[in-house]
Order: C-alpha cells, then sequence, then structure tokens
C-alpha cells in the first residue's frame, strides 16, 4: 500500500513542480511578535496542495522570506508586509504573504484573549525558512 502512496506522490510532484524534499520540510506554524504572552492556536492551514500551487516558482522555491501581518477580524492574517526577502527580487515574500492570507487563528489565544488585532511572523522558504 505504502508503493501506491509514495507513485502517488511522485505524479503530484511532477504536476505541481515541487521536489519532494521541499515537501517534507514543512514551515514552522506562526509567531506572535506583539509581546502578548497568550499563544496562537490557528485552526485552518494551508493545504499540501495550496502550497504546491503557490510555491510552484523555481526561484521562489530556492529563495526564504520574513512576513509580518495582522490578524484581522475574520481570523485571516491581513496587511502583510515582507520584512526579509533571500536573494531580493525572488518573489518568495509575495508567495509567503499569500500563503500567509490561508491560515486561520482561533478566535481566542491560549489565555482566552482575543487574537484580532494581534501581530504575527510568517517564515519559510528551503527547509522551512529555519536558515533566517
Amino acid at each position: 500500500m505504502r508503493w501506491k502512496l509514495a507513485l502517488v506522490s511522485a505524479v503530484l510532484f511532477a504536476n505541481i513542480g515541487i521536489p519532494p524534499a521541499r515537501a517534507w520540510q514543512p514551515p514552522d506554524d506562526p509567531e506572535p511578535i506583539d509581546g502578548v504572552s497568550g499563544g496562537i492556536t490557528w485552526v485552518q492551514r494551508p493545504t499540501f496542495m495550496e502550497w504546491g500551487m503557490i510555491f510552484n516558482d523555481h526561484n521562489v522555491q530556492h529563495a526564504s522570506a520574513v512576513v509580518e501581518c495582522v490578524i484581522a477580524k475574520n481570523h485571516h492574517p491581513k496587511q502583510c508586509v515582507v520584512v526579509v526577502e533571500r536573494p531580493e527580487h525572488s518573489r518568495a515574500g509575495k508567495a509567503v504573504a499569500r500563503i500567509a492570507e490561508l491560515y486561520v487563528a482561533k478566535s481566542t489565544d491560549t489565555e482566552g484573549k482575543p487574537t484580532t488585532g494581534r501581530k504575527v511572523r510568517f517564515q519559510t522558504g528551503v527547509g522551512g525558512g529555519r536558515e533566517l
């Protein structure tokens, strides 16, 4: 049964242009950066297919970016600003901002405070952005 899953995965990777190694290095969950102590729980994250559609550009796949956003009333991160993009003009920041807007935060943080208006940082790239 595992060989069937591997075959389907290989076909999927070939069709969306993502090298398999990239798929097994998901980025860390976005982190709050506003100094409020309560952690943010993400109730929805982008699907593997959404990642593939947004990160299908070779330049973006081999780049890194840090994007900061504000959680809007609909609990999606909005008003995203690219803080770091390596290499510059690689379009990785724009891709990360698009991915960021697919996340949905729980309406309250781990301490019961509203998440609307909280600032979060998204970091991704080669190896999940951990090298930034």
